[in-house]
């Protein structure tokens, strides 16, 4: 229940869609880790759904830069391939 209403919030979200973008690999790492679950969650706020939308360049943008840590994390790389 508690996972269910933190993704679906959308204060939440833009939390880490910012943390997507922090300086430190270590907090992007976990930020992703997080924003997974906004984007599979089932039940999707319609805000958070056209916010990914919306940003969806940026988004891919992110996730992008993102794979250059895939040697600091092997999960990182796994979960990318999915």
């Amino acid at each position: 229940v508690v996972m269910s209403r933190y993704s679906t919030s959308e204060s939440y979200f833009q939390i880490h869609m910012n943390l997507l973008r922090n300086s430190s690999p270590a907090v992007q790492l976990e930020a992703f880790h997080i924003f997974k679950l906004f984007v599979v969650s089932p039940h999707r706020n319609p805000r958070v759904e056209r916010m990914i939308f919306k940003n969806k360049d940026r988004l891919t943008r992110l996730l992008d830069a993102l794979g250059t840590l895939k040697q600091v994390d092997e999960q990182l790389a796994e979960d990318m391939r999915h």
